[in-house]
């Protein structure tokens, strides 16, 4: 499955809120059905929060879903629950309601829930399943040639061998980032070693520092390798794995990067436990606990360099004005926030040692120089923000501002050094009308899933935009009743709600909603947080 990351990027007046947390596994109740109060004043839906995801085989022709996740709250309940097959991919979406007139108190509630797919007329090969996005695969294995005999034999079903013994045992391991990090001058780093090609790579060996990766689906089959169907799990936050309750016998540890939510670890290649193998057979005694079946992964440009090679050159292109186009009035001594947009057009990376320096004309803040919010790669965009303050004389005022490297080497564009704003103070300047507010943003295809709107991802037109008149609720659930707007993006991705007063805001959009469905399904938030569109 090719999964989208969808971003939602806000350029807003106000401070939009979007608050949740992880919380920890309470012991799972049965499902709430799905019932609506008499005299509702409006149901909230929503989606399901899951936890985890277990594929477990059936029989021959079907598997079933084992699906674990919880509530917001007791006037929370499960609405529906639907199946889409799309090719290889199955999309399965636990939607929810919360009624709005009643007192509701804010404790997650389990749940548990079973849903069967049949898997008798597919073919063999390897299966994508997302729920709410939650990522597991399962594979239908070429049934074996039957030998010839006198009578015809029928050709066996797909089917996997499940290991048997009297005890149970668990498998446990971590999928990390293996990293190798060359020097500023080509220094060979800690974890690195030289390939026969002479070039170089992680060296497979699981480091404290090396972080975790989270939502790596990993896959378990019976016997050796290369095997999968018995179950499917996803990485937690530490890149952390665990099949349990397992009988004694022979098992295949995967993790397939060419699948699904894995395939955003490409471009890169496994370290461990093969190198250029992400699979190993283990052979499971009874009662037997085996937690070091670890991966390791080497991203192919990653880590990024955190210093620049002595030939790098430094550019800068000016892509536009954000906020305060030129010669906007403003009055004598108002605080104003200045944005723009520029590229990194050099081959330099914009490490931390980089800042935005004032470098002539009139300065209307108390520093002369900025850090830069982020680090910026060869090509990449960044917005950058400052916060001035109108001189109290009237008048036309411009000041210039430039980049500077780490040496304090100051640098722009390829016709001027510096980008800049030109205000004019006016005492007589009008003070924003009341009802004048703008929230804008973009929605995006986030490709590589890293929560940046990048140069070769494309907008999404289409999507349908909500603005509610209130903060956005922890949970996530949008109450229907605070619903004030709707918005289309356009072709750029864009949305706009104007001629707002002035409030707090939510801005949210609804993946399931009939608009958005055929549009952002199969995919799922990378932007404002992970799983997160509000």
């Amino acid at each position: 499955m090719s999964k989208r990351y969808l971003l939602l990027l806000l350029a807003s007046l106000f401070w939009l809120a979007a608050c949740g947390g992880a919380e920890s596994e309470p012991t799972p109740t049965s499902t709430p059905a799905a019932t609506r109060q008499p005299g509702s004043i409006a149901a909230a839906s929503g989606l399901a929060s899951v936890t985890s995801l277990t594929i477990a085989p059936d029989s021959d022709t079907s598997i079933n879903l084992v699906i674990k996740g919880n509530l917001p709250d007791n006037c929370t309940v499960i609405d529906e629950t639907t199946v889409q097959q799309n090719g290889t991919d199955f999309l399965v979406a636990i939607t929810t309601l919360q009624t709005a007139d009643l007192e509701c108190t804010p404790s997650v509630v389990p749940f548990e829930q079973t849903v069967p797919l049949a898997i008798g007329d597919l073919a063999p090969g390897t299966y994508a399943v997302d729920v709410n996005g939650s990522m597991a695969t399962f594979t239908i294995q070429i049934p074996p040639t039957a030998e010839p005999t006198v009578a015809p034999t029928e050709t066996p079903a797909p089917t996997a061998t499940v290991p048997t013994g009297d005890g149970v045992g668990s498998i446990s391991g971590q999928v990390i980032h293996d990293i190798c990090a060359l020097g500023e001058n080509g220094e060979v780093g800690d974890g690195c070693v030289e390939l026969d090609d002479g070039s170089y790579s992680a060296d497979g060996i699981l480091r404290p520092a090396e972080p975790g990766l989270e939502g790596v689906v990993v896959d378990l089959g019976a016997g050796d390798c290369p095997s999968t169907g018995l179950a499917s799990t996803v990485t937690d936050s530490q890149g952390q794995y665990e099949f349990a309750e397992l009988p004694a016998g022979v098992y295949c540890v995967s993790v397939t990067v060419e699948a699904g939510k894995n395939e955003r670890l490409i471009p890169g290649g496994w370290t461990a436990p093969e190198r250029d193998n992400g699979s190993v057979s283990i052979t499971l005694f009874d009662n037997e606990v085996v937690d070091d079946v670890n991966f390791g992964w080497d991203y192919q440009f990653l880590p990024l360099l955190s210093a620049n090679p002595d030939n790098c050159r430094d550019a800068l292109f000016f892509v536009e004005d954000l906020t305060i186009p030129d010669d906007t009035a403003i009055r004598p001594g108002e605080i104003f926030v200045k944005r723009w947009r520029l590229q990194n057009s050099g081959t330099c990376i914009w490490t931390s040692e980089y800042q935005i320096v004032f470098v002539s004309g009139d300065q209307m803040g108390s520093e002369t120089s900025y850090p830069l919010p982020e680090m910026v790669p060869a090509g990449e965009f960044v917005d950058i923000a400052l916060t001035l303050v109108a001189p109290l004389e009237e008048g036309t005022y411009r000041a210039d501002y430039s980049l500077a490297n780490g040496a304090g080497v100051t640098f722009g564009g390829a016709d001027s050094d510096t980008f800049w704003l030109q205000i004019v103070v006016d005492e007589s300047a009008t003070p924003p009308e009341p009802n004048s507010a703008v929230i804008s943003g973009v929605v995006w295809a986030d490709d590589d899933g890293d929560g940046s709107f990048d140069s070769f991802e494309d907008p999404i037109d289409g999507v349908e935009v909500r603005l509610s008149n209130q903060v956005c609720p922890a949970d996530g659930i949008i109450n229907a009743d605070f619903v004030v707007a709707t918005a289309t993006t356009d072709e750029e991705g864009r949305y706009t709600f104007a001629d707002l007063p002035a409030d707090s805001y939510c801005v949210s959009i609804a993946p399931f909603g009939p608009t958005n469905v055929n549009i952002l399904i199969p995919g799922d938030w990378s932007y404002p947080a992970q799983g997160v569109g509000l």
